[in-house]
């Protein structure tokens, strides 16, 4: 501030760092400075200043005579971030007949990093160009056990790249390990596309995934539930190349990796290292699958063939509730039961049970031969009414009956036989009755 003068002139200009912030004011925070006026620190400088020649100029005052002013200056710490995100991911798994596990993964992500440090599973194995960059093949350099390192030399830290990394378990079986990046790097969204062959039937899967499938019917033998991927592969590979440089000769690279097989897609955010992050699914053989269901109806109806109607409804009504809890907490494999052939073997148990009681308990039972003579005797008495009517019309009446002599038996006590025994005629019972 000038002293001893008559009249003064001058500016101000406030220079900061990146990390500092400046606060002017005037004899408090709530008052703005007194006599000073604000300029531009670009045009407004005195002659022979030049705001090149400040770093980092932040406020410029002039004042004219007397000014006041207050500066807060505040200093900011630096917090580290994650030097690596990884934007989009897809997961390619193909499992084979043999056991063995083809995996491809793709990431579209951002690195500030040199070399991307990487985990694979254990005992894995490396086809030609097991590594690439915007479908370019570079080296993958090795360096602990299941350690490896990811050359980024040239990528700017700004700039997303799609990073492809191949190989294959051989006793992978259907557990889906992916790559692991040991630096913690910001993760979105994952989407693990899974190729099993198709006569393998999908039970269930376990870990942190949600499926993205639907069930449709199907028309073909044995008519029953199928599930289908709401979307198809491609479509993935698409939207996590989408806005990659080179995407071009990415897809010309990509066609090399052969898939096979009925294709499940599960998806996670920002899932966990295995094991917890591991997708776990558990198939079995459509064939298989379809006999043991079958096979153990069909028992069931055979262990209750002795058994009476209210221990028969009693288990069907435990299996339909058993096959409403599984569609609540195992949709996957109670959909993959409902079809014809469990239609059948309930159909087969009916039947036994039919022809058992038809053949078997019926018959013995007293009641039914009881109706069964009833109605016999009932169409006998139709029957012989005709005829009694027709006898009685033309014959003369009979004599008065006389009270039988003692030690005789009245001849109205006893129905007449019309034959003797041992010579029924033909169409006649061991009762003496006509058959119908």
């Amino acid at each position: 501030m000038p002293m001893g003068v008559d009249r003064a002139w001058g500016q101000i200009v406030l220079a900061k760092g990146e990390t500092i912030d400046l606060l002017a004011t005037g004899p408090s925070e709530s008052q703005p400075p007194e006599g000073l006026r604000p300029i531009d620190p670009r045009h407004d400088l005195m002659e022979g200043a030049d705001a090149e020649q400040f770093e980092g100029v932040a406020r410029a005052f002039e004042f004219h005579e007397d000014w006041q002013l207050s500066i807060t200056a505040t200093r900011y710490k630096l917090e580290e971030v994650k030097r690596t995100s990884i934007e989009r991911s897809v997961v390619q798994a193909v499992a084979t007949r043999s056991g063995q596990l083809s995996v491809r993964a793709l990431y579209r992500m951002k690195s500030a990093r040199q070399r991307l440090p990487v985990h694979l599973p254990d005992g894995v194995a490396f086809d030609t160009d097991p590594l690439r960059v915007n479908g370019r093949p570079v080296p993958l350099e090795s360096g602990q056990k299941n350690e490896y390192f990811i050359p980024l030399v040239g990528q700017q830290p700004d700039q997303a790249f799609l990073l492809e990394v191949r190989y294959t378990v051989p006793d992978g079986g259907t557990r889906v390990t992916f790559p692991v990046f040991p630096t913690d790097p910001a993760a979105q969204k994952t989407y693990v596309c899974f190729y099993c062959p198709r006569e393998w039937a999908l039970l269930g899967s376990r870990g942190p995934w949600t499926d993205e499938l639907i069930w449709r019917w199907d028309d073909s033998w044995p008519w029953g539930f199928t599930p289908y991927a709401r979307s198809g592969d491609q479509g993935l590979i698409q939207w996590v190349s989408e806005g990659v440089e080179g995407a071009g000769s990415y897809k010309q690279a990509g066609r090399t990796f052969q898939t096979d097989g009925k294709l499940y897609i599960f998806s996670t955010l920002r899932p966990p290292p295995p094991p917890g992050g591991t997708l776990r699914l558990t198939t079995v053989n459509h064939n298989l699958l379809r006999a043991i269901v079958f096979v153990v109806v069909v028992a069931g109806g055979l262990l209750l063939l002795r058994s009476g109607a209210r221990p028969r409804l009693l288990a069907g009504g435990t299996l339909l509730t058993a096959l409403i809890l599984m569609g609540v907490f195992l949709p996957t494999f109670s959909l993959q039961i409902l079809d014809a052939i469990l239609v059948l073997a309930v159909l087969v148990a009916v039947i036994i049970w039919t022809v058992r009681h038809l053949g078997w308990t019926l018959p013995a039972d007293p009641d039914y031969i009881a109706r069964k003579e009833a109605r016999q005797e009932a169409r006998l008495a139709a029957i012989r009414a005709p005829l009694v009517q027709c006898a009685t019309a033309g014959a003369p009446p009979p004599p008065a009956a006389q009270p039988p002599s003692a030690g005789q038996a009245s001849k109205t006590d006893e129905p007449r036989r019309l034959t003797e025994p041992g010579q029924e005629k033909p169409g006649q019972n061991e009762g003496g009755r006509r058959d119908e």
